[in-house]
């Protein structure tokens, strides 16, 4: 067999398994592996390191859609300094997601203006970036979908396509008056607004 019709095959081959990045990258790699004098494990190693990279990161951006996360934000986005009543210390610890360990929930209270959404989001986008599943949501709009679903007599459904593995809905903006701080499986007290 001619090593054209070899490397023609070996695409078909990646093409066919669904390998497309690494199809695409074959014959870069086949290039950097000749001038490198690359051993051939090392080339395919190489070849196998960019198609897990983009499936790495197809699957990241299919986390972030699915989150519905309204901003960008990152824990470094937000301003400790300008707004003391916050525990950063506290806020910091969940951001290492052990709460989703203990499947606990994660709730902000305060008024308006103090960074609930902001931390909300940015927790979610931890966890997010963590591998895991999560969907942003307002209290308004989990409470809408609640009474509607009562109204009609069935049960929430949140998202189309959760089927019960997502680690971590994002719910935020609860004001002082929700009923929700009174649930028992709420951790503890997560930040100090007056």
């Amino acid at each position: 067999m001619s090593e054209a019709r070899r490397f023609q095959q070996l695409r078909g081959h990646l093409s066919y398994l669904k390998l497309n990045d690494a199809a695409e990258a074959l014959n870069r790699v086949l290039d950097q592996a000749r001038a490198e004098r690359m051993s051939l494990t090392a080339a395919l190693e190489r070849l196998l390191e960019i198609e897990v990279e983009a499936t790495e990161a197809r699957r990241l951006a299919a986390r972030l859609r699915f989150a519905c996360l309204p901003e960008p934000w990152t824990l470094n986005d937000f301003d400790f300094a300008a707004q003391p009543g916050v525990d950063e210390k506290l806020i910091r610890d969940l951001a290492t997601l052990r709460f989703l360990d203990d499947a606990s929930n994660v709730l902000f209270v305060g008024p308006p203006g103090v960074g609930k959404t902001m931390l909300s989001v940015a927790l979610g986008r931890a966890a997010v970036d963590a591998g895991h599943r999560v969907y942003f949501t307002t209290a308004a709009e989990l409470a809408a979908k609640c009474h509607k679903a009562a109204l009609v007599g069935v049960r929430v459904k949140v998202h189309r396509s959760v089927r019960g593995n997502v680690h971590t809905p994002a719910t935020q903006n609860w004001g002082p008056s929700g009923r929700a701080a009174a649930e028992p499986s709420v951790r503890g007290r997560l930040a100090g607004w007056p």
